[in-house]
C-alpha cells in the first residue's frame, strides 16, 4: 500500500510539473511590436483589457511611484471600459485595424474627445472637447486604445 501511494505521488507530481513548465508565459509589453500584441491576440494569450492594465501598472510603476516621472497628468477614466469594447469586436470580428487596442498617449494640446485639454493654460483648465483632433481621431478610427496625456512638453500622438 505504501509502494502504490508513493507512486501516486510521483505521477501527481510529474503532472503538476509539467502543468507548470507548459504554463505559457505573460505577455512582456517593454519593447514588444505591435504585430507582437496582434499575434499574442490572435493566439488567444492577450486580451485588450489585459494589454492596457499592463500599461496601467506601468503608468503607475514609473509615473507615478518610483522614479515619478509625472509626465502623465491625465489617464481616460474610460479607457479600461473602452478595451472591454475592443475586445468584443474583436472576437466578432477580429483585428478593429491596424493599429487594434494600441493605447496612445496625447500631448495635452490635442484636443481628445471627453478629456480635459488645456494646452498647459489654465485658462483652459476645464476645457473639455467634444470632438477628437484629426491626428487623434485617426488613431482611434485605426483601432488605437483609450488616451492618457502628457504635459505640454511631451511630443505629439504617440503610442504608449
Amino acid at each position: 500500500m505504501i509502494r502504490y501511494s508513493v507512486i501516486c505521488s510521483l505521477c501527481f507530481l510529474l503532472l503538476v510539473v509539467r502543468g507548470i513548465s507548459q504554463t505559457a508565459a505573460p505577455f512582456e509589453v517593454e519593447e514588444a511590436t505591435i504585430a507582437q500584441v496582434h499575434d499574442a491576440m490572435k493566439a488567444g494569450r492577450l486580451t485588450c483589457r489585459a494589454l492596457v492594465g499592463l500599461y496601467l501598472k506601468r503608468i503607475e510603476a514609473y509615473d507615478k511611484n518610483g522614479p515619478a516621472i509625472n509626465a502623465i497628468v491625465l489617464i481616460n477614466p474610460e479607457v479600461e471600459k473602452q478595451a472591454d469594447e475592443l475586445d468584443r469586436r474583436f472576437a466578432q470580428a477580429g483585428l478593429t485595424g491596424p493599429l487594434h487596442c494600441v493605447p496612445m498617449i496625447v500631448k495635452d494640446n490635442f484636443e481628445t474627445e471627453g478629456l480635459r485639454t488645456t494646452n498647459g493654460a489654465l485658462a483652459l483648465a476645464k476645457f473639455v472637447p467634444d470632438k477628437d483632433a484629426f491626428q487623434v481621431k485617426r488613431v482611434k478610427d485605426a483601432g488605437g486604445a483609450g488616451a492618457c496625456q502628457v504635459e505640454h512638453g511631451g511630443v505629439g500622438v504617440q503610442p504608449l
